[in-house]
């Protein structure tokens, strides 16, 4: 496709944004009878990413948003008792968090079936492989141009 024109290029991205938009919106509905917000949704995938044990840097860094937005959410996850601080070196001043058994359950039920599996089955096991790769491509090429490669994102 490296022929076409910009219009196309546009055209395309456009497609894949209300795409996203429209399977974000049956995302967040389906996440809020959980009682968990997109967000708070992609803090708990980046801590499970993490081994169950993450600071709020690796966090920041794995779903590509500012440390303070991070620390806050955190802290909005740790009233509700989703996530917990974990001491891990008493000489470390950054905490580490993890799932606590409710954040654990909730973070489960929540990728339980829904819109996500219902969504992507119209598409076959070798089409979900390719747009995985095309997906994987672009997000490559876009952490290259925001100069943050060696993003732990590259290797997902």
């Amino acid at each position: 496709m490296a022929s076409q024109n910009s219009e196309n290029y546009f055209d395309l991205w456009a497609s894949l944004y209300r795409t996203r938009d429209f399977i974000f919106t049956l995302r967040k509905e389906e996440l809020s009878k959980h009682g968990i917000s997109p967000g708070q949704s992609s803090v708990m995938w980046a801590i499970n990413q993490l081994n169950n044990k993450a600071y709020n840097k690796d966090i920041s860094r794995y779903i590509f948003r500012k440390r303070h937005s991070t620390y806050e959410m955190i802290a909005r996850m740790e009233k509700l008792g989703l996530v917990e601080k974990l001491r891990e070196d008493t000489d470390s001043k950054s905490d580490m968090v993890g799932l606590t058994p409710k954040g654990e359950e909730v973070w489960k039920n929540s990728r339980k079936e829904g819109f996500i599996p219902k969504i992507f089955s119209v598409l076959t096991e070798k089409e979900c492989k390719q747009l995985h790769h095309c997906l994987k491509k672009l997000q490559n090429e876009a952490i290259k141009h925001l100069n943050i490669e060696g993003s732990p994102l590259t290797r997902l």
